[in-house]
């Protein structure tokens, strides 16, 4: 915080700049002020000298305002800021001299005007104490001139005139020492506090780090300690309930045995950074021969490559010769950055390790071909604990110490190393050390107990990290060890075993977890979150199980979206965790994971759990389900009541109405007849008015024909229909509304025909015809009117297809088209039962019928029909469709 005095008082003179530039502007401003007002005291003391003092005044006052107007000029003002300052009370002290050589010299009394104008560069304009005593010296010279050019002076009146400016100038420049000195002193403490302030808010931000740091590896290290505990303990339990056949038992104790292995590591880990961080390590130094050496590194890391099918390359020069290392240490800086390379290049990438040097380093270099890492963790990739990815979705799990060990243990080797890397282009980490003599290494020595435990560190170093890596994406999981649980209830029969969808970015913990539930579910795994909500939405499992920190999408970001998805929102979901703090548990169920478990965890407790949500969630389904059937019988419950009052409705009315207007047909075919006696003239005009009566019976008959089909819907005569010359009969009956500019096309070609009652699916095809052409009719006029029709069949269905070029049928419309009686048409248009009964005629053929009728217009009628009629469909059905069906 302390600064050189001369860089302090520079400091001071910039920090002091833009104040004197204000308070010189304030001097001006009083000086532009109160001169002219002084005119006053001139019409009191000098009245015959008052016009020529009023001149002086007001020249004064208007080059203070130019003095303002200069200082206003910030460029100019910074410049010439101490010239400008001094300007402003010479100005007025000169101006007030003069009036004192013209009027009576040293008998005037404006020598106070001096006075005052050495007091206000005092107080106004603080200046330093050599300007102030420049500007105290200038003001005596001035006033004596102004005295001795006037005549002859009274000695004692200057000498009284000249002790009060001389009394007045010295306490000007004491208390413009005091003033510049408490100036400076506010200034120091300012600047202090400032780095103060500044230093509290980075010690504040790192300490803010920190605790993001520690949370993160407190986190971290849960999980990478909890995962292998859990693998520890659950075959232990399954050991320790019952006999274990020895092929089982044999995989159990080799799965404890390298979860074993990795705690060790892990541990091993720790111990080292924590003596590292208390002070230099010792480091038993000894001659190596660095070729052979990182040889046998590589070999050793060679089938970790291969396992991700990455191509592990050596460059040793013959120059990098021999140096003084402590193997060890050397040992686990090359392996650190080896798994390190290995655990982040992608799968048939590549990775070299080049040695070289010259007489006095050594230089080993670490080259991959993986992602990169960006520039902004260059810095901190070092730091214990720090993590380029510090999301619980990265792809690769950790601790976060293995970099940190690197640096320390090469820099205690007197050594360096320095990243080079960027996103897309890999990363090159390179050990520079100095080349130093060292004696050959000693004899071995020791107890069989340290040899034994030497060769276990060891094991520990490169042995679990082969676990940690999966395998390549081509490649199918292996299969589970076949492992159960401790005294497991009876297995669920293989046919009635739901689904169970594990996902869990440990290859290790996803094969247990697969092999203590596989006895009672059908088990699809994942390895990341993304595939276990890719899977979870196409297989749609009874039962998930995440794990918390996985690549790509994390488990409680997964649950979340399973809880997004209308498919996915039931199905209950457990959370594997590390972490059994309060907030974790809160989040979890946030989220709405239905249970969580916390790791280490029983495996029979976990099967428990799973069976109990498999049931449970099998209930719901079967309630569910058991609602939406009651919900249908009740709609078909509803239909059936309503249409057979439709169909009583429908029989009176042919009983009712047919009689009489059989009578009237009979009557009118009388009264044609005997048009032949009448004469010429009314016989025109009656026949037109009986041809308006037939039109009138005949759609009275044919309303009466389709309330008979809707009443009694019976077959009638069945067998092979020929479906073009049902097609061909039902043109001929709608020819009439065939207008210009309407185009009906007929495509049925030699077709296996249908089978079942020709009539009735005439009267189908008629009745869509009918609606097409309708629908076409209103169209505006120059707009495409088409309609087409076709029958095609394959192997034993034929379909009949109607479509129209109209305006379609709208969406709140179409389920409700197949109800009797509902019609869209103007009344008297229509009685809404054509459709009803090609619905029933359809349906009693054994076929379907749909409508079709997208966006922007247009309407296809399906209709798919048996080309033999099977048998249950010989009687009618009881009632028309609900609205689902069409």
């Amino acid at each position: 915080m302390d600064a050189p005095a001369d860089q302090l008082h520079r400091e001071f003179q910039d920090y002091n700049r833009d104040f004197r530039i204000r308070t010189s502007k304030m001097g001006c401003f009083l000086a532009f002020i109160l001169m002219p007002a002084g005119s006053i005291l001139d019409w009191f003391v000098y009245p015959e000298l008052h016009g020529r003092f009023l001149i002086l005044r007001l020249i004064c006052s208007a080059l203070a305002g130019l003095l303002w107007l200069l200082l206003s000029w910030p460029a100019f003002a910074r410049r010439w800021f101490r010239e400008l300052g001094l300007s402003w009370f010479i100005l007025p002290s000169a101006f007030i001299c003069w009036m004192i050589y013209e009027s009576e010299g040293v008998q005037s009394p404006y020598y106070a005007g001096l006075t005052l104008v050495l007091i206000a560069v005092s107080w106004v304009a603080q200046v330093t104490v050599a300007e102030s005593a420049t500007a105290f010296v200038l003001t005596l010279l001035m006033y004596l001139a102004a005295c001795l050019g006037h005549g002859a002076a009274d000695a004692r009146m200057l000498f009284n005139n000249l002790y009060f400016i001389v009394l007045t100038g010295v306490v000007m420049l004491t208390g413009n020492y005091f003033l510049n000195s408490m100036r400076f002193r506010e200034f120091t403490l300012r600047r202090e506090i400032d780095a103060g302030r500044r230093e509290i808010e980075s010690s504040h931000r790192r300490l803010l780090e920190l605790d993001q740091m520690k949370s993160r590896f407190f986190a971290n290290i849960s999980h990478e300690l909890r995962t292998p505990l859990t693998l520890l303990i659950a075959p232990l339990d399954r050991i320790r309930a019952a006999p274990v056949p020895p092929a089982e038992s044999q995989k159990l104790y080799e799965l404890m045995h390298a979860n074993a292995l990795r705690l060790l590591k892990l541990i091993n880990d720790l111990l080292d950074l924590v003596r590292l961080e208390s002070g230099a390590p010792v480091l038993h130094r000894q001659r190596l021969d660095l070729a052979p050496f990182l040889h046998g590194l590589a070999q050793a890391a060679r089938p970790l490559a291969e396992k991700k099918n990455l191509a592990l390359e050596e460059s040793i020069a013959p120059e990098t010769g021999a140096g003084a290392f402590d193997p060890d240490k050397l040992e686990k800086i090359i392996l650190n950055l080896l798994f390190n390379a290995i655990k982040f290049t992608p799968h048939g990438g590549r990775i070299t390790l080049r040695a070289g040097g010259d007489d006095s380093r050594i230089r080993i270099t670490i080259e991959d071909t993986g992602p990169g890492i960006p520039g902004e963790f260059h810095g901190k990739l070092f730091d214990p604990f720090s993590q380029a990815d510090q999301a619980s979705t990265r792809a690769a799990q950790g601790a976060g110490l293995g970099l940190s060990l690197v640096k320390e243990l090469t820099t205690a080797h007197g050594g360096t190393v320095t990243l080079d890397s960027a996103p897309g282009r890999g990363t090159r980490m390179h050990l520079d050390f100095p080349r130093l003599d060292a004696p050959p290494a000693p004899a071995e020595s020791g107890t069989a107990t340290d040899e034994w435990l030497a060769t276990l560190y060891r094991r520990a170093e490169r042995f679990p990290t082969l676990q940690d890596i999966p395998p390549p994406p081509a490649e199918a999981p292996a299969e589970p060890v076949p492992l159960t649980t401790a005294a497991p209830p009876p297995p669920v029969p293989p046919a009635r075993r739901p689904t169970l969808l594990v996902a869990d970015d440990e290859p290790q913990m996803l094969r247990f977890l697969e092999s203590q539930l596989s006895r009672d579910f059908e088990v699809l795994t994942a390895r990341d979150g993304m595939q276990a909500l890719h899977l979870a939405r196409t297989r749609r499992p009874d039962l998930v199980i995440l794990d918390y920190m996985m690549p790509a999408l994390d488990g409680l970001h997964a649950c979340r979206e399973l809880r997004a998805t209308e498919a996915t929102r039931t199905i209950p979901v457990i959370l594997l965790t590390a972490r059994a703090d309060e907030e974790s548990r809160l989040q979890t169920l946030e989220a709405g994971a239905t249970d969580f478990l916390a790791k280490p965890f029983s495996s029979t407790e976990l099967v428990i759990r799973c069976r109990n949500l498999a049931a449970l969630h099998a209930a719901e389904k079967a309630l569910a389900q058991a609602l939406l059937d009651l919900k249908a019988a009740e709609e078909q419950t509803i239909h059936t009541a309503k249409m057979a009052s439709l169909g009583q409705l429908s029989a009176g009315l042919l009983h009712e109405v047919n009689n009489p207007l059989t009578f009237a047909q009979g009557a009118l075919t009388a009264i044609q007849r005997s048009l032949a006696s009448i004469p010429e003239p009314e016989r025109g005009r009656m026949a037109d008015m009986l041809g308006d009566l037939a039109s009138g019976l005949n759609r009275a008959a044919s309303i009466l024909g389709s309330l008979r089909e809707f009443a009694h819907p019976g077959l009638g005569a069945t067998g092979p229909v020929p479906m073009d010359d049902v097609l061909r009969q039902a043109r001929t009956f709608v020819a009439h509304l065939v207008d210009e500019g309407t185009t009906l096309t007929i495509q049925a070609a030699a077709h296996p025909p249908a089978h079942g009652s020709r009539g009735q699916l005439i009267q189908v095809a008629t009745n869509l015809l009918h609606n097409a052409l309708d629908s076409v009719r209103t169209l505006p006029p120059g707009t495409l009117r088409e309609v087409r029709a076709s029958w095609t069949a394959q192997a034993a269905t034929g379909r009949l297809e109607v479509w129209d070029s109209g305006p379609g049928i709208p969406a709140d419309v179409l389920p409700r088209i197949f109800d009797p009686f509902f019609t869209t048409k103007a009344v008297g248009s229509g009685t809404g039962l054509g459709l009803s009964t090609c619905h029933r005629i359809v349906q009693s053929h054994g076929g379907s019928i749909r409508a079709e009728s997208p966006p922007g217009g247009g309407c296809r009628f399906v209709v798919d029909l048996p080309l033999t009629m099977p048998q249950p469909c010989l009687k009618p059905p009881s009632q028309p469709p609900t609205p689902h069906h069409a």
